[in-house]
């Protein structure tokens, strides 16, 4: 940098007085570092992962879920793609897709039908299944399909909250959580009327082929019947063999 200053005029002579500063430069070099970071990717059938162990690729005709890799889609989601590699799942339901007009909050399911159809199990139905099931609403939205026994179980009545069967109708018997038409071997009927009947594992001498009770199960059968699980029955069941002989004491053994 030049810097002029300080004029002066002798017998008509002109000094020009120049300072001359130096600066001194110094030059800044900047090195740049490159850091690589590997990610780890143990994730089964997996092509590629984008986080440690989440997938973001699969490979082998595998399907994609939530970052691991599956050999097929969980309930309420449909598979999507085609080939060995970027095949995935997705929520199976879609408005205006599959005769459904709104999905569930989690789009795993739809929750109102269109076009007539019938709402069963998150699914729309051109109609209800017979037997177990009687068709609700009218017109071309909000149609479905209602249980007509409770919990789903033919012939219930009542269930209790974790959906097992506690009373029967129309006549039938309650028998482990079922509806039966009668009681089998070794259990007997209780009850009258369309409700409320069941079946009790009672063992009672000389009942039933029985000749000697030890609680609700028989010990020893009479009239040559084979002792099974606590009743007496005719015959072996398959994978069982008969042993004895006589009229008492007949046993079915299982096969190995």
């Amino acid at each position: 940098t030049t810097t002029t200053e300080a004029v002066s005029t002798t017998n008509n002579a002109t000094t020009t007085t120049t300072t001359t500063e130096a600066v001194s430069t110094t030059a800044t070099t900047t090195t740049s570092t490159t850091t690589t970071t590997t990610i780890s990717c143990n994730v089964a059938e997996c092509f590629s992962c984008e986080a440690n162990d989440v997938c973001s690729v699969c490979k082998n005709g595998a399907f994609l879920f939530e970052g691991a890799c599956l050999t097929e889609c969980p309930q309420g989601y449909t598979a999507t793609g085609f080939g060995s590699f970027n095949r995935g799942c997705e929520p199976s339901c879609k408005k205006g897709k599959a005769n459904c007009f709104a999905c569930s909050a989690d789009s795993l399911s739809c929750a109102t039908c269109a076009n007539g159809f019938y709402l069963f199990n998150g699914a729309c139905v051109e109609s209800c299944p017979a037997d177990l099931y009687r068709s609700r609403g009218f017109g071309n939205f909000g149609k479905y399909c209602e249980s007509i026994y409770a919990c789903d179980i033919q012939g219930c009545h009542t269930c209790d909250e974790a959906s097992v069967c506690t009373v029967c109708r129309e006549g039938l018997y309650l028998l482990d959580g079922a509806c039966v038409a009668e009681c089998p071997l070794g259990y007997l009927s209780f009850g009258q009327g369309s409700y409320n009947r069941y079946c009790q594992k009672t063992c009672i001498p000389k009942e039933n082929n029985c000749h000697t009770c030890s609680g609700d199960a028989c010990v020893l059968c009479g009239n040559a019947k084979y002792l099974i699980e606590g009743v007496c029955v005719n015959d072996c069941p398959v994978g069982s063999i008969g042993v004895g002989r006589g009229s008492f004491n007949l046993q079915c053994l299982q096969l190995n």
